[in-house]
C-alpha cells in the first residue's frame, strides 16, 4: 500500500511540474526512457525490454519525486 501511494504521488508530481516520460524503441525489442521538461530532453541509457520497461519508467517517476520534492 506504500509503495503505490508512494508511485501515485511521484506520478501527479512529475505531471504537475511538466516531466514527460516516455519509451522509445528501433526494433520493437529494445527500449529506452526518453525524460523532457520543456526544451531539455535526456536519453536514458539503460535498455529495458517490453515486460520491464513499465518498471522502468515508475522507477524513473519515483527517482525524479525523491530527488526534487522538497516535502
Amino acid at each position: 500500500m506504500y509503495l503505490e501511494n508512494q508511485r501515485q504521488k511521484a506520478l501527479r508530481w512529475c505531471f504537475k511540474n511538466d516531466f514527460v516520460i516516455y519509451p522509445v524503441t528501433k526494433n520493437n525489442k529494445d527500449y529506452n526512457i526518453v525524460i523532457e521538461k520543456g526544451v531539455k530532453k535526456v536519453f536514458v541509457e539503460d535498455v529495458y525490454t517490453k515486460t520491464t520497461i513499465h518498471q522502468g519508467i515508475t522507477d524513473i517517476y519515483l527517482k525524479l519525486y525523491k530527488k526534487h520534492n522538497t516535502k
